[in-house]
């Protein structure tokens, strides 16, 4: 295969898929290209694998500013809003930084030589660091900061929310902009009431930068196809709107590291084509059901991906704050909050495995507290294949 051969995005699929595993395996001169310029150095948490390093060269860099800065004028971010940017972090981190560095000389050069390594393209940003054991303090450092707009992960936002109300605090956020992980109706519904503002899902990876957002239509979530090839397909044909399917992307713009037909990870469900409310012809994606090696794995061998878990668990039982691991086929351990009962929740639970799984599913139920919750952890996983 020549260049010349590809011309469309279907010109791609005679070539294999890019794993993820495959470039955790990789030495650097498999997948770094040598005289390209490197801009910035990325590496994945590590959650759900081994982290990976990712290289973005300088130009990659600008142009994901570029589908940020599209994104966040979309939503309606502003230079002159106060932001809240709340990441994972450590005991050992301080649970603020004033974002001293972003007005900064070595910022001011980036700016105007360099790449522009920012997220957000606002003037008054603080990033806050949640930890296992220090939430009330990042809580009360959101209330003092009163942004008019947060970005975390859901789960973050959610027990945040809850933090605030317990305190008697309130913020008055003009929305709040949710990622980094799957986020269920329900969880989305808590947002919305304790925050009392919009929620917008942006959709993104550390090795690829931004790949989507949401409009204030809410009608699906647009994907970035003017900057990145997408393509939808299960058992390696593609589907149709509608059906769930994994993700794979091509990134033909970093020059120091091109990821083709690289395998997100992602299960998706791809939206009707056509004209957005808003305006916009981009793609749009239903529904991101999150990680395909999460899930759990039905009686049959398919695998159930984790968002259509947390929706019916989250829908029909109520819960929050869960953890559910598949040790076997038929036999699950669910860690739960004390408030609930566990007797009751565990029968429901296994009735409603039952639909999604096939067989007669065993529930082994762990009592945990806040204390024990990381603050970053997989909700469904399975240790079994």
């Amino acid at each position: 295969m020549t260049p010349e051969d590809v011309r469309e995005p279907k010109d791609l699929r005679p070539l294999p898929k890019l794993s993820r595993e495959t470039l955790c395996d990789s030495s650097p001169e498999m997948t770094v290209v040598p005289s390209a310029r490197v801009g910035l150095v990325r590496s994945t948490s590590g959650t759900t694998g081994s982290p990976l390093r990712i290289l973005w060269s300088p130009a990659f860099s600008d142009m994901v500013m570029g589908q940020v800065f599209r994104a966040t004028s979309v939503e309606g971010v502003r230079p002159w809003h106060k932001v809240a940017m709340v990441w994972t972090g450590s005991s050992e981190r301080p649970t603020a930084n004033s974002g001293a560095a972003r007005r900064s000389g070595a910022h001011a050069y980036e700016l105007l030589f360099g790449s522009i390594n920012l997220w957000v393209l606002v003037f008054n940003q603080v990033d806050l660091f949640v930890s296992k054991n220090n939430w009330k303090s990042v809580a009360s450092a959101l209330h003092d900061l009163q942004p008019d707009v947060i970005y975390a992960r859901p789960a973050h936002t959610r027990r945040l929310g809850i933090k605030l109300k317990e305190e008697g605090q309130r913020l008055f956020p003009r929305f709040l902009i949710i990622g980094g992980e799957f986020m269920s109706d329900g969880t989305r519904a808590d947002i919305a009431a304790l925050y009392n503002c919009e929620v917008f899902e942006e959709y993104g990876s550390m090795e690829l930068g931004s790949l989507g957002f949401e409009c204030p239509g809410y009608s699906g979530m647009h994907l970035n196809s003017d900057y990145f090839v997408f393509e939808v397909e299960r058992d390696g044909e593609e589907v149709s709107p509608g059906e769930s399917g994994e993700i794979v992307i091509t990134n033909l713009h970093n020059e120091v590291m091109p990821l083709i037909r690289y395998e997100q990870g992602d299960r998706v469900v791809l939206e009707e084509e056509g004209k957005c409310s808003c305006g916009s012809y981009l793609p749009r994606l239903r529904a991101i059901q999150g990680r395909s090696d999460d899930g759990l794995v039905a009686a049959d061998g398919t695998r159930i991906p984790p968002g259509v878990i947390c929706d019916q668990l989250e829908r029909v039982l109520g819960i929050r704050d869960y953890q559910l691991i598949q040790k076997h086929r038929e036999r699950l351990t669910l860690k739960l909050l004390s408030r609930y009962d566990t007797q009751q929740t565990a029968v429901g639970l296994s009735r409603c495995l039952t639909g999604l799984l096939g067989g007669g599913p065993t529930i082994e139920t762990e009592e945990w507290s806040e204390d024990d919750m990381p603050a970053k952890y997989r909700p469904v996983f399975s240790e079994t294949h």
